[in-house]
């Protein structure tokens, strides 16, 4: 049982090291003091209109989600076919073939970046 306390106690304090400063973000995102100030002053969504105005933004958001669009059609078209013929085909070093495709799901992001 001990062992489970300690385990439980060591979660928290790495849930709380990873998210507590995205929580403390997301309070003060809505804050109307243009520092970050505890407590909070007023809430407001002036910095999200300020953001959203800017031509920069839009252009960008507007080129990143036309790249998703494209990506997500070019892994389509690749691998609905590719996975269509390893799974009604043998073909020579198929589960070679298997395991790099398996690979993004098996290795963590954090890892290759």
């Amino acid at each position: 049982m001990r062992k489970n306390k300690f385990l439980t106690v060591y979660a928290c304090l790495v849930f709380g090291f990873l998210f507590l400063p995205l929580a403390i973000i997301a309070v003060t995102a809505f804050n109307t003091a243009p520092t970050i100030s505890f407590p909070i002053s007023g809430f407001t969504f002036k910095w999200f209109a300020n953001v959203f105005a800017t031509k920069s933004f839009l252009s960008g958001f507007q080129l990143s989600f036309m790249l998703a669009i494209v990506a997500t059609l070019i892994a389509l078209l690749v691998g609905v076919p590719a996975a269509y013929a390893l799974s009604r085909n043998s073909v020579k070093g198929k589960k070679l073939l298997k395991s790099f495709f398996l690979s993004p799901t098996i290795i963590p992001g954090i890892v290759v970046g």
